[in-house]
């Protein structure tokens, strides 16, 4: 059962026939540094299994403005970088999507 991921969280909520919470999640560590940015961002993960991992950078209106396909991943952790000097100052959203799960990211571009 897919689960419901809010910005700066991941929750993956999936039941046994007891009703008892089970969270198996393929990531154990996410971070984007430096926040605020000025123009180069790092994008640390740590996966716990192999996954499939897309990056997507959304303006506050929702609107795409940058799509990494990173492809299938091993277990471990990576590094991405990436050059947003093109983006003007404001907020922004990063996506992380490993497999099914989806973890939001807060940015502040100066």
């Amino acid at each position: 059962m897919d689960g419901f991921h809010g910005m700066d969280s991941i929750i993956n909520y999936s039941y046994a026939i007891m009703g008892i919470e089970v969270y198996n999640s393929s990531i154990s560590q996410f971070t984007v540094y430096p926040n605020p940015i000025s123009d180069k961002l790092n994008i640390s993960c740590q996966l716990n299994k192999s996954s499939m991992v897309n990056i997507h950078i959304h303006n506050l209106q929702g609107q795409l403005l940058s799509s990494i396909n990173v492809g299938k991943q091993q277990k471990g952790k990576y590094t991405i970088d990436r050059n947003i000097s093109e983006y003007p100052p404001g907020i922004y959203f990063l996506h992380l999507q490993i497999g099914s799960e989806v973890v939001i990211k807060k940015l502040v571009k100066l």
